[in-house]
């Protein structure tokens, strides 16, 4: 069974705001993401497989052993490790920042 990501709503919603702003721009008439955190939900689990990616690769160029967590099929808190064990931030708003 797959965890549940956890959202942090102020994050959420600052994330929202950029994401209004763009599809404004670039695709008025073009339906939207309902919720701030429907979007972060959608962006975390869409950045997933690269940073999946990326800790494979990671681990074979510098042999650091990756977290226990990274071991299970459970995808729900995986961002958070992944972030972690790669040295980045844990908020989208920050790599943006």
């Amino acid at each position: 069974m797959e965890a549940e990501e956890t959202v942090n709503e102020n994050e959420a919603d600052s994330l929202y705001a950029v994401y209004l702003q763009m599809m404004n721009h670039v695709s008025p008439g073009m339906p939207v993401v309902s919720t701030p955190s429907h979007l972060l939900t959608y962006i975390r689990r869409a950045c997933l497989p690269f940073l999946q990616a990326s800790a494979t690769f990671f681990h074979f160029l510098t042999n650091v052993t990756p977290p226990g967590a990274l071991m299970t099929d459970a995808v729900g808190g995986q961002f958070d490790v992944l972030c972690q064990y790669l040295g980045l931030p844990m908020s989208l708003s920050a790599l943006f920042s």
